[in-house]
């Protein structure tokens, strides 16, 4: 078990609240199960008993380094090392509360640059390239609408890439590149907790 105490500035606190529940205190115990380009989080709240499930991609980065480029805390980070191209982006598919539909973030190795609404144009393996509305923050993409992100979702499985570029606030460009194979074998831990899209 871990307990994790908030010493963030503002920004970075409304980061990490729109992406984790709030961290004024957070006691919770993690059981992280890995499967190929996947882990999946079993979070329970030791004051609440409360239990979250959500499932990110794996990237090449340290824990504590990833989290501080992101802004975004995983708790008992499992790292597996890749080859390269080393794998710096990351895919997080979670809901907030039980029963929600689950929503979408790319946490991005590049600064993004600005708070607002943006298309991003995404591909997965050799499919037609398609687009996308996503909400933006500094370094990180968000899908709440539920129909779009439960498009992608459904998208997602027997995919092995996914690739994506947007631009940022100044024009400069921003790419990702996430291996998301295994989805298909991951996502029924999701619907355990989340409605299923």
């Amino acid at each position: 078990m871990r307990c994790l105490r908030s010493s963030v500035t503002p920004i970075v606190a409304i980061i990490i609240g729109a992406l984790l529940a709030p961290l004024q205190q957070v006691c919770a115990e993690t059981e992280v199960v890995s499967h190929k380009d996947w882990q999946v989080r079993t979070i329970i709240d030791d004051f609440t008993d409360e239990r979250r499930v959500e499932l990110n991609t794996l990237v090449d980065a340290l824990e504590e380094d990833f989290s501080g480029k992101r802004g975004i805390i995983l708790i008992d980070s499992v790292v597996a090392q890749m080859a390269t191209p080393q794998i710096n982006d990351m895919l997080v598919l979670k809901c907030d509360k039980l029963g929600r539909t689950p929503y979408i973030v790319i946490l991005t190795d590049k600064p993004i640059n600005g708070h607002e609404t943006r298309n991003i144009q995404y591909r997965l393996d050799k499919r037609p390239t398609e687009t996308i509305l996503m909400k933006s923050h500094d370094k990180y993409l968000m899908v709440f609408d539920r129909r779009k992100a439960s498009r992608l979702i459904n998208e997602l499985r027997s995919a092995n890439l996914l690739i994506g570029r947007a631009k940022d606030s100044r024009g400069d460009p921003i790419e990702f590149r996430i291996p998301v194979s295994g989805f298909e074998d991951v996502e029924h831990y999701l619907y355990s907790y989340c409605k299923k899209p």
